[in-house]
């Protein structure tokens, strides 16, 4: 039985932490797990009622991001210090084996464990728009990472990783997810029985692109009254950048005006939300 190490850059449930929890799922029973998360959330309820011999540790973490407050970057260094000088200890004290990382979006807990010498595996489940940001990602994840994991191929090609790395699709566990009857579901979210409902959901992040996928919406579908757009999802940590882009969202339903666009916001149920529209779109 291995120790493991398990880093989550948040503590809400999206697209990278339900891949967590798929990780968890396959490794629970065979192996000793510690999950990191950065806050209390959504995710840790999830560990502690499906896996409950998962152990939790609840610390700040400095998570990567484009932003444009300088204390944010002053607070990503200090958060870093800290990690490196709380986590070496710990991980010889306890003696782990193996230190995953959730995503692309700490690359301290890759560092922690290249100084640690232990066996580090990184799963990336995200790409930047910039080609040279990638570029200098890319060369992090080969100089810190024994295993890499992809979440697609496209993934891959855009960090720019030709020669090393794995694609390795995440998977639904059938049993956690169910159909609902549309209209009861409708009735659940408070949403029109009557209409064609196209769902964006995802965590709000500029490099989603949920602004410009709205935009082109209400150019297309400005007219029909028929079909309407739900967005369901939120910002996962509250860096200037991806606040300013939810209020520029949240402006740009607003000006609308005309009910064509919902914003629910987070939303825990996702097969509910699921049965409830006729097309999902996962950014």
């Amino acid at each position: 039985m291995k120790k493991l190490l398990l880093f989550s850059s948040s503590s809400s449930l999206y697209g990278s932490e339900r891949g967590l929890l798929n990780l968890i799922e396959a490794l629970y029973n065979r192996h000793k797990l510690i999950a990191v998360v950065p806050a209390k959330g959504e995710l840790i309820e999830k560990i502690k009622r499906y896996y409950p011999e998962v152990e939790i540790k609840k610390l700040p973490l400095p998570v990567l991001a484009l932003s444009y407050s300088p204390f944010y970057y002053f607070n990503l260094a200090v958060l870093s210090l800290l990690v490196l000088i709380y986590f070496i200890p710990f991980i010889l004290n306890r003696k782990i084996d193996i230190i995953c990382t959730n995503n692309l979006l700490l690359p301290v807990s890759a560092l922690t464990a290249k100084i640690a010498k232990k066996k580090h595996i990184w799963f990336v489940r995200e790409f930047f728009p910039y080609s040279l940001f990638n570029r200098i990602l890319a060369g992090i994840v080969l100089k810190f990472s024994d295993e890499i994991i992809f979440q697609s191929y496209f993934i891959k090609k855009k960090i720019g990783i030709t020669n090393r790395g794995k694609v390795i699709y995440e998977p639904l566990i059938e049993n956690r997810y169910k159909l609902y009857e549309r209209a009861a579901a409708r009735k659940y979210f408070q949403l029109p029985g009557d209409k064609i409902i196209i769902s964006l959901i995802s965590r709000i992040h500029p490099n989603k692109g949920q602004y410009e996928f709205i935009k082109k919406f209400t150019d297309y579908f400005y007219e029909d009254n028929d079909v309407i757009l739900l967005l369901a999802g939120d910002i996962s940590f509250s860096s200037l950048r991806n606040m300013l882009y939810k209020r520029k969202i949240l402006n740009f339903i607003r000006s609308a005006g005309n009910g064509k666009i919902i914003f629910k916001g987070f939303v825990a149920e996702i097969d509910k939300m699921i049965s409830a529209v006729d097309i999902c779109v996962f950014p």
